[in-house]
């Protein structure tokens, strides 16, 4: 599988998650793998998180979707380490939703 593959199956799978903060997780790993696509794509290959970061703020189309990368990054590590916001509302789950898709449509996916 490609990592656009991988941003496809995340985002499509996470509405069946068995939790709003697994959901939530996914979309963000859907937006990573994105964005991983786009720069593999074209030659940067980030190998940590902080190196991806720094390619998303070099990369001309995508650096305007930092701050919405960055949110859906919040979302997700709020999701996964602070069980006593949990469970996620709805609109935490709906925002999360639509940074996602921002981003996925940003990287042509």
């Amino acid at each position: 599988m490609t990592y656009a593959d991988y941003a496809r199956a995340l985002n499509a799978g996470a509405n069946a998650a068995p939790t709003p903060e697994w959901r939530v997780v996914m979309k963000y790993y859907a937006a990573l793998h994105a964005t991983n696509s786009r720069l593999y794509a074209e030659g940067a290959a980030p190998l940590t998180h902080a190196q991806h970061e720094n390619r998303l703020l070099a990369d001309v189309a995508l650096t305007q979707f930092f701050p919405e990368y960055l949110e859906l990054k919040q979302l997700s590590r709020d999701a996964r380490y602070r069980p006593q916001i949990h469970p996620m509302t709805n609109a935490q789950v709906e925002r999360a939703e639509r940074l996602a898709r921002v981003l996925l449509e940003a990287c042509g996916l």
